[in-house]
């Protein structure tokens, strides 16, 4: 096994030091049977290879800067930057990354490139939407200026800022997977984290990828599903105008949605019942509740992250483990 580049279905939970959170969730899914598409993680250590020649000028800044404070740690940020001008993915990573390529994407589809900070999807606090995601990646050229973005992205302001909740060591690996062309896609919380009730599991939806949708950014239909049965409990559909789609050139872009799907809802009964029970599924995989990205491809769903759901009381927070056995 390369030190620097990893198939994700062969990592272990309890590699995140190695591989960050995203990843080793994501291969523990995938080896425990789920439908995850297959990966690569750029470790943490190719992340340590490559700042090395800066790591104590980069310590130094961030011990002279009071990191709580935002005007410091954009004063701090800008410091390392200016350091970093020359970062790039360093010979033996691109070797490996070359050859381990191939084995998880044979087509040459688009790729996406993502983060996996070894703190990012925490239990007490999560830095999501921190760090640098980039989909819509072609070339190898591509692929080593999506990693070095992610990489940057690790001393950005909010980044630093965010960090210092943690008051311990983070560090940086890449997820990189083909992506999944979504007819629709959401997220999953296998509880309801606003009103804290674990009766209910919540489905967001939209037409395309689900970036938006993850972030925020784009109207979507809610679902309320019962846990037990999964009977509907209530439904909101939204006018959802434009969607999220993969751009030839590169990256992504916003495209109008179809008048007669506007109004339309993304997801029969049937599949709604099927994302919720992935959703529980992956709790009991995880043993707590989960915020699962997922995304619906030719008549197939996907699991592209889980995370857990953060700011929940100490009783809600767990879940008995009891992993699921797929025929």
């Amino acid at each position: 096994m390369n030190e620097y580049v990893i198939p994700i279905d062969i990592v272990p939970h309890s590699d995140i030091g190695h591989v960050g959170a995203k990843a080793a969730v994501l291969g523990t899914l995938l080896r425990a049977g789920y439908p995850v598409p297959p990966g690569l993680c750029v470790t943490t250590d190719a992340f340590g290879l490559a700042i090395q020649p800066r790591a104590r000028e980069i310590n130094a800044i961030t011990q002279k800067h009071d990191l709580d404070i935002a005007a410091e740690a954009s004063s701090a940020s800008k410091s390392i930057a200016e350091l970093l001008t020359d970062l790039q993915v360093p010979a033996t990573v691109i070797s490996a990354l070359r050859e381990a390529l191939p084995a998880i994407n044979p087509k040459q589809r688009p790729l996406a490139v993502r983060s996996s900070a070894t703190a990012e999807d925490g239990t007490n606090v999560s830095l999501a939407g921190q760090y640098n995601s980039v989909l819509g990646v072609y070339s190898q050229d591509a692929i080593e200026g999506a990693i070095v973005s992610v990489w940057r992205s690790f001393f950005s302001p909010n980044a630093l800022v965010a960090r210092q909740e943690l008051r311990g060591n983070d560090s940086m690996a890449v997820l990189i997977q083909p992506v999944i062309e979504a007819e629709c896609a959401g997220v999953c919380f296998s509880m309801d984290p606003v009103q804290q009730c674990r009766d209910l599991i919540v489905v967001n939806a939209a037409w395309g990828l689900g970036t938006a949708v993850v972030d925020g950014l784009a109207a979507s239909d809610t679902t309320w599903l019962l846990r037990d049965g999964f009977a509907i409990e209530a439904n909101r559909v939204a006018e959802k105008t434009a969607q999220t789609a993969l751009d030839s050139n590169g990256g992504l872009k916003r495209v109008p949605v179809a008048k007669e799907r506007r109004r339309a809802a993304c997801l029969p009964e049937r599949w709604l019942q099927r994302v919720a029970q992935f959703g529980v599924d992956t709790e009991l995989e995880l043993g707590r509740p989960q915020d699962v990205e997922w995304a619906i491809c030719d008549r197939q769903i996907w699991l592209l992250q889980s995370c857990p759901i953060t700011g929940l009381p100490e009783g809600m927070a767990h879940t008995h483990h009891s992993p699921v056995q797929w025929e």
